[in-house]
C-alpha cells in the first residue's frame, strides 16, 4: 500500500488456512502416517473451496467489513477467527467463518523488510514485466 497507495491500489495478504488438497499427496505415500494423516486432514482441515475464499475475497475487495472505496493500511485476511493475543492454533485452524480482516504480525523492522522484498521481487520479474 506505501508502493502503489495513491492508485487505489490495495495489497492484501491473505491465509488460505489448512486446507485438505492435494498439495498433501506425498503423505500417502507413507504407510501408516499417510493414512493417520488423512483421517485428521478430513475432520480438521477446510475444504478447497473454503480455503480459497480468502483469495477470492482479496481479489474481488469482498471480505466483511470492507468499505467501498476505503483503502486499509494493512490488511490480512483470515478464514478462521483470531481471538487478540492468541494466534496459535487459531491462525492454522479452527471453525470456518469466511474471509475476516485482521492486522497482522508484523516484524519490528517491518518497513525495511517489506523494502528488502519488494526489491527482490522486481529483481526476480525484472524479464517478464
Amino acid at each position: 500500500n506505501r508502493q502503489y497507495g495513491s492508485s487505489s491500489l490495495n495489497a492484501v495478504s491473505v491465509n488460505p488456512g489448512f486446507v485438505d488438497s492435494e498439495i498433501w499427496r506425498g503423505f500417502d505415500a507413507i504407510p501408516l502416517v499417510g493414512k493417520v494423516f488423512r483421517f485428521c486432514s478430513r475432520l480438521l482441515a477446510l475444504t478447497s473451496a473454503q480455503g480459497a475464499v480468502t483469495s477470492v475475497a482479496a481479489a474481488m475487495g469482498t471480505w466483511k467489513g470492507r468499505q467501498e472505496g476505503k483503502l486499509d493500511d494493512v490488511t490480512y485476511l483470515a478464514p478462521y477467527f483470531l481471538p487478540t493475543g492468541f494466534w496459535l492454533p487459531f491462525e492454522m485452524m479452527g471453525p470456518f467463518t469466511g474471509a475476516l480482516p485482521y492486522t497482522p504480525r508484523l516484524p519490528k523492522d517491518e518497513p525495511a523488510e517489506s523494502r528488502a522484498l519488494w526489491e527482490e521481487c522486481e529483481k526476480l520479474c525484472a524479464d517478464y514485466l
